[in-house]
């Protein structure tokens, strides 16, 4: 993020160079996996909240998340 914000001039004056690629990458590995890691397990926490399980929590540890809950009363495991 520091990289990004420090660089942003070269990076957004519309040539590319090879630091620029480099930073693209940065980017997507180290910022934007964590966000889709917590959009994908947000997912998985609705959709067991939609089949009505019980005290569900949602982990995520940057690039790993998971979520657990308690079969609810209309739960089961076909669903």
């Amino acid at each position: 993020m520091y990289r990004l914000v420090r660089e942003r001039r070269s990076f957004l004056d519309g040539v590319v160079t090879r630091e620029d690629v480099t930073l693209v990458w940065m980017v997507a590995i180290f910022l934007l996996t964590p966000v889709a890691v917590l959009l994908h397990e947000a997912g998985h926490y609705l959709a067991a909240r939609h089949f009505s399980a019980e005290e569900i929590q949602i982990r995520v540890r940057g690039y790993c998340g998971f979520v657990t809950y308690l079969p609810g009363p209309t739960f089961d495991a076909g669903k």
